[in-house]
């Protein structure tokens, strides 16, 4: 348990018990020491169940099926992954499309509408401000995450 060397007085008591339940507990002997009514005798019944409990094997092992169930999760978590991969496309392709509708609208009927719209106030200076900051916050995270991920 403990090198008696290594402590002083105040300690010198803590390893006679532990090795005395050491010593109880390697011979089986009775639940009592000839020392064990003393003040000792609660210390050294505790370190006698820490020693039967360290000598009993770990009861406790891998479920018979503990391979089976590590290659579901592992597939489960790649068919996921799948999904995501699948869906952030799928979203990417549909805000392609949005922008390309605006776009072939905005050639198709851009006179009718920019006739509309004084491109010198400043409602529209702020609007195209707020289009670039958000477009900025959109794009950059994706492109951090990709230069983070090359070093």
């Amino acid at each position: 348990m403990s090198k008696r060397h290594e402590m002083g007085t105040g300690t010198d008591r803590e390893w006679e018990a532990q090795e005395r339940a050491l010593q109880e507990e390697r011979a089986r002997g009775a639940a009592t020491h000839p020392g064990a009514e003393t003040s000792d005798g609660a210390l050294v019944r505790s370190y006698r169940v820490l020693a039967r409990a360290l000598r009993r094997p770990v009861q406790e092992g891998l479920p018979p099926d503990f391979a089976a169930e590590v290659a579901r999760m592992a597939r489960e978590r790649q068919q996921k992954a799948m999904r995501a991969s699948v869906e952030s496309r799928v979203v990417r392709a549909l805000g392609a499309a949005l922008i390309a509708a605006i776009a072939v609208f905005s050639v198709m009927n851009g006179a009718a509408w920019l006739s509309l719209v004084d491109l010198d106030s400043t409602a529209v200076q702020w609007l195209l401000t707020a289009a670039g900051c958000v477009g900025l916050a959109t794009l950059l995270p994706g492109r951090a995450r990709r230069i983070h991920r090359a070093r």
